[in-house]
């Protein structure tokens, strides 16, 4: 998920200023890459019965509830968390001062995982453990988003050992 937020983070660059847009091109950018793949890609056809060609808006989609074009991605309530998340990522946005008149984005995301005893345990926000962090800033090269990708999924993998 991580090299995700930051090959997003790039995409959406100049428009990190502006909480709520950011959060809907994050879900847009998401479910267009998700419905390019479904669409478009031969290997995800073979997980759905082609009688022909589908189309976001084809009746087949839009009769089944829990379609794959409709899933994936949710907003859900200040400090409420769907029953079944495993892992939180925080992206916090900085305007840093760096000259007398320039001001620059440094952008924190951060990682937390889901530390609970089983899965009747309600999850509140001190149900989760921050397993790493890391700086975006929009001059990041591709193998710099995928290396801060693999520290996080280090992090997880070092304290998934300790459970």
């Amino acid at each position: 998920m991580v090299p995700d937020l930051l090959t997003f983070l790039n995409w959406n660059a100049g428009r990190e200023d502006q909480v709520d847009y950011m959060a809907a091109n994050w879900i847009f950018w998401n479910k267009r890459r998700d419905e390019d793949c479904f669409l478009n890609d031969n290997r995800r056809k073979k997980f759905e019965e082609r009688t022909h060609d589908i189309q976001w808006d084809d009746p087949i989609v839009a009769s089944d509830h829990n379609h794959l074009l409709k899933i994936g991605f949710g907003v859900d309530q200040n400090n409420q968390y769907h029953g079944d998340i495993e892992y939180l990522y925080k992206v916090i946005v900085q305007n840093v001062q760096t000259g007398e008149h320039y001001n620059t984005t440094r952008i924190l995301v951060e990682s937390y995982a889901v530390d609970r005893g089983d899965w009747t345990t309600p999850i509140t926000s001190k149900s989760f453990k921050k397993i790493g962090g890391i700086y975006y800033h929009d001059q990041m090269s591709e193998d710099e988003i995928n290396a801060a990708g693999k520290k996080i999924r280090d992090l997880n993998d070092k304290m998934k050992g300790r459970e």
